[in-house]
C-alpha cells in the first residue's frame, strides 16, 4: 500500500487515555485524559451577560460562579435555539482512579447524568422556563470500558436509559457523537445502540415552540423548511485503531501513522484519530450547501481540533486540514464542539469558536458538568451565541462575526 500524506486520509466512513504522568442523513431522535490502561479491551474571556435572568436553582445545580451562571432573558430565549450539551460521562462500574492529576468518579457518573436528565425534563414541562432544550447533544465517551466487552455493553445500556427517558418525556431529539471509549463495545454495536444513521451525519436544528416543549411533541417538519442552523456530527475515529477488523484499511493506515509519527508528534497516540477524505468531501459539500442557503453550521466531534482548545496531545491527527476548511467557510461554521479533554478548553481561530466541554466523570460529588448552547435566530438580531455553563463548565459569550 502506497504511503499517504498525514493530512490526506482517503478512506471514509484531556486527557483521553494519556499515560499516567510521573507527577500531576438524520438520526432517529432517541473526557481530559482517557487512560489507555483504564480498560482491558483492545480499545484502548468568561463574559457575564448583562441583565440575564438566573436559571432556577430548583431545576439546575447552582453554577460555580456568577460569571458561569449567566442566562438569556426571556425575550432573547424566545428567539433562539437551545442545545443541551454533555461530554465524557464515561460511566463504569469500577473504583475511582486518579488520571493526570484528576480523579475520575466512574460509578458516580451515572447518578450525575440522571440528575441532569431530571432537570431537563422539569424544564421542558415549565412553560415559563428560558432554557428548555430544543435538542440534546452527547459529545462522546458515554462509557469508560470495563474488563470484558460484555460488561462494557451492559454499562452502555445503563447509561442510555436516562437519554431514552429524556427523549420520551420531552420529545427533544438526542444526538450522539462516537467517542474512542464508546467503541470498546465494537463499532457496529455502538452505532446500533446509539441509533446513528451513520458514523457521521447532519441534521437541521429546529426551534420548538413552548407548547411543543411542554407536551413533549417533536417539531413539525414543515415548521421550518429552511432551518437557520444545521448540525454536522463528525466521526473523529474514522482513521484510527478503533476498528473491529484488523485488516480494515483505515486501521492499517492508523497503525502506519502511529509508527511513523509516534514520539515526534504529541498527538500521535492510539486514543486519537483522523478524518478520512470521503468524510471531508461530505463535510465540505454540506458547508457549501449551508452557504448557498444562507445557513449557519455547528460542527461537533469527539476529538478537539484547534490548538489551544485542548491539550496538544489530544488533538485530531489531521487537525490542520479541518481548521483550514473551517477558515474557508467561516461565514458558515460558527462553533466546533468537542469533548475528549476532560479539563475542557476554548480557542477562537479565524472567527470560529472551538469549545471543548469538561467531562462529567471528573466532576466532584454534587458538581455538574453540562451546558446549554443558545444559538440566535436571525429575527432576534443578536450577534452572539451564548454558552451557559453549569458546574465545572464555564459560560462564554460567542460573538458571531
Amino acid at each position: 500500500m502506497d504511503r499517504l500524506p498525514l493530512f490526506g486520509f482517503p478512506w471514509s466512513s484531556h486527557r483521553d487515555e494519556e499515560p499516567q504522568p510521573s507527577t500531576p442523513a438524520s438520526p432517529s431522535p432517541a473526557a481530559s485524559a482517557d487512560d489507555p490502561t483504564s480498560s482491558s479491551s483492545s480499545w484502548p474571556v468568561f463574559l457575564p451577560v448583562a441583565g440575564a435572568v438566573a436559571l432556577s436553582t430548583l431545576l439546575w445545580p447552582r453554577p460555580a460562579s456568577r460569571r458561569n451562571s449567566a442566562a438569556a432573558t426571556g425575550a432573547g430565549a424566545a428567539e433562539s435555539l437551545r442545545l443541551a450539551l454533555v461530554a465524557d460521562v464515561q460511566y463504569a462500574d469500577k473504583d475511582d482512579r486518579v488520571v493526570m492529576g484528576s480523579c475520575r468518579h466512574y460509578r458516580d457518573a451515572l447518578p450525575k447524568l440522571v440528575h441532569l436528565v431530571d432537570a431537563l425534563i422539569a424544564q421542558a414541562r415549565d412553560p415559563d422556563g428560558n432554557s428548555r432544550p430544543d435538542a440534546v447533544l452527547q459529545l462522546g465517551d458515554l462509557i469508560d470500558g470495563n474488563e470484558t466487552v460484555s460488561q462494557s455493553r451492559e454499562e452502555l445500556e445503563r447509561v442510555l436509559r436516562p437519554f431514552a427517558r429524556l427523549q420520551s418525556a420531552t420529545g427533544a431529539p438526542v444526538y450522539h457523537v462516537l467517542g474512542n471509549h464508546c467503541l470498546c463495545v465494537g463499532r457496529r454495536h455502538a452505532q446500533e445502540r446509539l441509533r446513528l444513521p451513520a458514523a457521521y451525519y447532519e441534521v437541521p436544528l429546529l426551534p420548538r415552540s413552548p407548547r411543543a416543549r411542554a407536551s413533549g411533541r417533536r417539531p413539525a417538519s414543515t415548521s421550518s423548511p429552511s432551518p437557520q442552523w444545521r448540525l454536522f456530527v463528525l466521526d473523529c475515529l474514522d482513521v484510527s485503531l478503533c476498528w473491529d477488523d484488523a485488516r480494515e484499511p483505515r486501521r492499517l493506515h492508523a497503525e502506519r501513522h502511529l509508527k511513523e509519527h509516534g514520539g515526534t508528534e504529541p498527538n500521535a497516540v492510539p486514543y486519537n484519530g483522523g478524518i478520512g477524505d470521503e468524510q471531508l468531501v461530505w463535510l465540505e459539500r454540506g458547508l457549501l450547501s449551508c452557504r448557498e442557503q444562507s445557513q449557519y453550521a455547528v460542527v461537533a466531534g469527539h476529538v478537539p481540533i484547534a490548538a489551544g482548545s485542548a491539550d496538544e496531545s489530544l488533538l485530531l491527527w489531521n487537525r490542520d486540514r479541518l481548521v483550514s476548511l473551517f477558515r474557508a467557510y467561516n461565514d458558515v461554521v460558527k462553533v466546533y464542539l468537542a469533548g475528549h479533554d476532560h479539563y475542557g478548553g476554548y480557542a477562537q481561530v479565524d472567527g470560529v469558536h472551538y469549545v471543548t466541554l469538561p467531562s462529567v466523570v471528573d466532576a466532584d460529588a454534587g458538581q455538574q458538568a453540562h451546558a446549554v448552547l443558545q444559538l440566535p435566530l436571525r429575527r432576534d438580531g443578536s450577534k452572539a451565541a451564548r454558552l451557559h455553563g453549569f458546574g465545572r463548565v464555564p459560560s462564554r459569550l460567542l460573538w458571531l462575526s
